[in-house]
């Protein structure tokens, strides 16, 4: 099992199906069961990923 812990303005993404945007207490722990291929990434990741391939693609 992953086990994650958000805070107020960080995101999860699992396989652009589910996000989860808001947390309201100071920390959200999440625990995730999935199988291997289910891609599971925090959002703050995929944010910086997306715009390092931005600035390589221009």
């Amino acid at each position: 099992m992953l086990v994650l812990i958000r805070t107020p303005g960080e995101g999860l993404l699992i396989e652009d199906k589910i996000t989860i945007e808001k947390i309201n207490k100071s920390k959200t722990k999440i625990g995730i069961e999935a199988p291997k291929d289910v891609v599971v990434c925090r959002e703050e990741v995929v944010r910086v990923i997306n715009e390092e391939n931005e600035l390589s693609s221009a």
